[in-house]
């Protein structure tokens, strides 16, 4: 009888991913994961009663995710913190 290879297999060489599995690589949580396949950009399959992802759907999600910039709202805030700050240190007499 042969044995099954011990050499874990590396995930982008997997046909299908478990969700977990998925999210992890993805740096994303399971629910995303399903937000991105309602959205039409992550492909799911079931392979025996088990809920999957397909390899290849989530390799071109990472290589077309769009590089991040900050948004005017992320500046806000921090212009928001940055005030507070200030304002706690002048009421301490600082």
């Amino acid at each position: 009888m042969s044995e099954l290879p011990t050499t874990p297999i590396h995930w982008r060489d997997r046909p299908v991913l478990p969700t977990k599995l998925a999210a992890e690589v993805s740096g994303v949580s399971i629910a995303s994961l399903y937000r991105q396949a309602k959205l039409g950009h992550l492909q799911f399959k079931s392979v025996a009663g088990r809920t999957m992802i397909d390899t290849a759907s989530l390799i071109n999600l990472l290589d077309n995710a769009v590089d991040w910039t900050p948004q005017s709202r992320t500046k806000a805030a921090t212009a928001i913190r940055v005030a507070k700050r200030a304002a706690e240190r002048s009421a301490r007499g600082e």
